[in-house]
This record gives structure tokens, sequence and C-alpha cells, in this order.
């Protein structure tokens, strides 16, 4: 039974919602070149389908009228609204499409993300991000600036590579994984790109479930293991990420970096304790000798020393903000690329290191791991 008008144009995306005869609690649509990527989910599981466009407005027709009563369609103009009343009757609305960018000079212009909100994205459903319609929560939209940004600062280098050979990515310290899922789910499902993935992580219980999360997607190219960064063997990858990976964890990272050559690293520490626990406030009393601005410089010299090291071990480095202050306190990256850093300047480089170690007294984690107690 047709019930579609005759109008309306095939959707480059669609959400289908309110069940009353399907086993799926939604069904969303991504149209890509002339395919259609269906994601149809339930409560505790989700699947991927892939239909062919020309096939694409029978399939809703029948959907709306046999097992759901909404659908919401956009194109790049238009958003449809279709309502199927409990009397079989249809309710058609069509409006401008709202997440088009409004005409604004280009500094007032609504950011854009590579992660789109309102658009379903099941790993970022499951870990509490979004709603089942594809909205970002309230108190998850600091988390969601955060991993957008990091995968925008990514998507620089990932989108220049060639598509021969997988990207292998590991992240370390992660977590419960919003950062790897959103990498990884980004890179495989909307880029289409080959991935080769690895989280590592000391909890077992957030491994086992992170590992879950994975096979129920189909995320092939992911896996999570159990173990400490110090003690890690890999292999080797092309990229390497942290995201506020804590204290000397960040150390021990990059040192993994350093050792295996890889070639991208971007990496936001967090919680640096270590030179601010031996750092003497006589050294520098006007900025050390209050507990916040000696909490606040030990953690820039702490980045600052990283990047120096890194640098004298052939690395070109940026430290970067990668969200606003008011996103996350902890928004310093370090991002660096394996280059032909010439010999001078790794020098020098060493050499700046070595005397900022000597002028506070300190030892740092990366510097040890590298140089062993060669502090002078």
């Amino acid at each position: 039974m047709k019930i579609l008008p005759d109008n309306f144009i095939n959707p480059s995306r669609f959400v289908l919602s309110s069940p009353v005869n399907s086993v799926y609690k939604r069904i969303s649509g991504v149209k890509t070149n002339a395919e259609i990527k269906l994601e149809k989910l339930t409560d505790k599981q989700s699947f991927t389908e892939i239909l062919k466009d020309d096939s694409l407005l029978a399939y809703l027709d029948n959907a709306l009228f046999s097992e759901f009563r909404n659908l919401t369609a956009w194109d790049e103009t238009y958003e449809y609204s279709f309502r199927v009343s409990k009397k079989g009757k249809l309710l058609f609305t069509k409006s401008k499409n709202s997440n088009l960018p409004a005409v604004n000079l280009p500094h007032d212009r609504e950011k854009k993300y590579l992660l789109s909100d309102g658009i379903f994205a099941p790993p970022l459903y499951d870990m509490g991000l979004q709603t089942a319609d594809g909205k970002i929560k309230s108190n998850m939209r600091d988390k969601f600036r955060q991993l957008n940004r990091f995968i925008e600062i990514i998507d620089d280098v990932t989108s220049k590579l060639p598509h021969e050979k997988p990207l292998k990515i590991v992240d370390f310290g992660c977590g419960k994984s919003y950062l790897t899922f959103a990498v990884y789910y980004y890179l495989t499902e909307i880029c289409g790109r080959e991935v080769i993935m690895t989280g590592l992580d000391l909890k077992e219980d957030v491994i086992k479930n992170c590992n879950e999360t994975a096979k129920k997607y189909g995320f092939n190219g992911l896996r999570f293991l159990c173990g400490d960064i110090v003690s890690a063997d890999l292999g080797e990858f092309d990229m390497m990420i942290t995201l506020h990976a804590c204290d000397t964890a960040t150390d021990y990272a990059l040192f993994y970096a350093i050792k295996h050559h890889v070639k991208y690293i971007f990496s936001v520490p967090c919680c640096q304790k270590e030179i601010n626990a031996q750092i003497d406030a006589k050294a520098f009393p006007l900025m050390l000798s209050n507990g916040l601005t000696k909490e606040r410089f030990s953690a820039l010299l702490t980045d600052t020393l990283r990047a120096g090291i890194l640098t004298a071990n052939g690395y070109s480095v940026d430290l970067m903000e990668f969200v606003g202050f008011e996103s996350t306190p902890k928004n310093l990256l370090i991002r660096a690329k394996l280059t032909n850093v010439g010999g001078k300047k790794r020098s020098e480089s060493l050499d700046e290191v070595k005397k900022a170690l000597g002028f506070f007294g300190i030892k740092q984690t990366l510097f040890t791991l590298i140089y062993g107690d060669k502090y002078d």
C-alpha cells in the first residue's frame, strides 16, 4: 500500500521511529553513493544492512505503513516529517532543514561537527552520549565537543593518508573508550577506511565490556586489551592517541611511541602530579608560592618538557588548546609528527630540557625512560 506522496524525493538520511509491529525500536539510514546504510536498533543490539538506492522509497513506504508510525527524513534543503495516525491517516509536514548552517558571517556560523548531533550513531548511544533519537544528552555535551575536536584534529592527518593499507592506531589508557569507539566509528563508518585499532587499559571489567560492544557492532578491526602501558608490547602503529591518561601514564605512552617510531602522536595529558610534588618554591617563588599557580605551572612545565624531549627524538611538535577551557581545564594537546628534524635542533632541544630540569631541581619520567640518569 503506497502512502508516501509522489513528490517526496529520495532523502540523504532518515529515521523510522514509534514502532507498532517491529522488532526494532528504531531504524536509521544514511545514503552513500548508490547505497543506503541502515542501522537497526533493538533494546540490546544494533544491526547493519545495505539497501540499494533505487529501492529506498518502496522500503520506507512499506515500513511506515506496517512497522512504524513516524518517519523523519532530510535532504540538502528540507526536513520531512511523516506520522501515521491511529486511524491510518498520513500527516505530513515539510520545513527548511534545520541542520543547514545559517547564512551568517563566517565567525558567526554554528560549529559543524564531524560527528553530528541529531544523527544516530550506535556507539555514542551505547556509551550514553546520545538519546534514542540521536540527540546529545545535555550532561554529555562537553564530552561530545572534546571527542569531535579530537577527531577533527586527527582527520587533518588521516584525510591525507593513502587508503592502500589499514591505518593502525593505539589508544593507551582508553578507559570506557569514548574516544576509541568514536575515532573507529568515524574512520570506518563515515570515512570508509580500513582501520586496525587497539585500546589498552588496566581495568578488566571495562575491557570486557568494550570488547563485547565492539563485537556487537561488528567492529572487527577494533580490540581491547587489559594491560599496563609500562610493559605493553603491541607492535608498531601509525598513530598513538591518549585522552586524559593520568600523570606519568602519558610519559609511558609517549615513550612507547618514540621507541616504536610511531609517526603520529595526539595526546591530551591529565593530572600532572610528578613535577608538582618535586618542585621547590624557592626556584621561582613568585609563581610557586601559591598552590593553584604552582599546580598549573607544573602542568605546563611537564608538557613543555615532553615537547622538548619529543623534538630531541625527531618529532615536529605543537602544543595546542584542543577545546575551550569551559569544556575541560585539561585541554592541552600534544600533537607530534615524526619528521627529519635536524641534528642541531634535536641537540639544542635536549640541552634546553636538561637546563630546565637542572634549574628546578626535578626529574621527569619520559626523560628518565629515554636517557636514564644523565641529567647533566
